[in-house]
């Protein structure tokens, strides 16, 4: 059912919807002002008021500043330790029995590919600000996991297309753990950013369309279901565009509904990749492209729906 009113205001943060005066955390009712576990909740419901609203920079002549020079020397440390990883698996996987070129293939994709990367990450550096205003010195560990899964779709590519599937599912399996490694991290460390807010969802579209593409390239996927993927994408991309016009900036927040699409896209992903050849995985594979596909229409009519009320909602505003 697509979310009410009241929903859609909490979803937007949008002005006069409720919470104290000056945005800050409403105090749980019936909760003491003493004790550990009061505390313990106190901060647990302060983080979850945090996560509803737009992670903003804070203003002022006295606001903390971000160390753009000392970030950009950080990340320029992280993709040059990941670039010599990158390397020394290619030059595993030239030795490596099987597909010739594989290294020198994969290799040649993950070099322009990370400075892409890197130069995306670059633009989105002064987004590092912990929900609480408080800027940060380096990238924080959520984030380099979060970049480290995006600098490994080449790697996933490569082995697709070289026929090396059960690698490239090892790889993805690695790659839907990181993706909740990397938000359990921020929550637990209290760093979550508005970069981390923008990047993991948007890295975990492009990471499972890139296995997707590469599945229907090699030829074990029905390019339709890349296509419904790409309707899908569309929908997103359009209704991000939308509410930053509209709107005035794009409230990024993490849904039930969409942490369960992509457990499941990711689960099927690896089921695919990691099925024998056996009858019984023969029979697994003709449902597989059937689910993915439904996944990914059930996923963009959720998005239609929820586009039109969005659309309503600010129109009230």
């Amino acid at each position: 059912m697509p979310p009410g009113g009241a929903q859609l205001r909490e979803l937007l943060a949008l002005p006069g919807t409720g919470g104290p005066p000056g945005g800050g955390p409403r105090r749980p009712a019936g909760l003491g002002s003493g004790g550990l576990s009061g505390e313990r909740s106190l901060r647990a419901a302060s983080r979850r008021e945090r996560s509803a609203a737009p992670c903003v920079p804070p203003a002022g002549p006295a606001a903390p500043r971000l160390d753009l020079p000392a970030l950009r020397r950080s990340l320029r440390r992280t993709l040059l330790v990941a670039l010599a990883a990158q390397a020394a698996l290619a030059l595993l996987l030239a030795r490596w029995p099987g597909p010739p070129r594989l290294g020198a293939g994969y290799f040649a994709l993950a070099l322009p590919w990370g400075l892409a990367v890197g130069a995306v990450f670059t633009r989105g550096l002064h987004l590092l600000y912990s929900d609480a205003g408080r800027p940060l010195a380096r990238l924080n560990l959520a984030t380099k996991i979060t970049l480290l899964r995006l600098l490994a779709v080449p790697l996933v590519i490569s082995l697709v297309l070289a026929g090396r599937l059960v690698m490239a599912g090892a790889v993805v399996l690695l790659a839907a753990l990181s993706d909740w490694l990397d938000g359990a991290l921020a929550r637990r460390l209290d760093e979550v950013t508005q970069l981390g807010r923008v990047a993991d969802p948007s890295i975990d579209a492009l990471f499972c369309g890139s296995a997707l593409a590469a599945l229907a390239l090699a030829g074990a996927l029905p390019g339709w279901v890349v296509a419904l993927a790409g309707l899908r994408y569309a929908l997103l991309a359009g209704g991000a565009l939308g509410l930053r016009l509209f709107a005035g900036y794009l409230p990024v927040r993490a849904t039930f509904a969409g942490r369960l699409f992509y457990v499941l896209q990711y689960g099927l992903l690896v089921l695919l990749l990691l099925l024998g050849s056996g009858e019984g995985a023969a029979a697994l594979r003709r449902w597989i492209p059937p689910a993915l596909g439904g996944l990914q229409v059930l996923v963009s009519l959720q998005l239609a729906l929820l586009g039109r009320n969005l659309y309503a909602e600010l129109r009230r505003a």
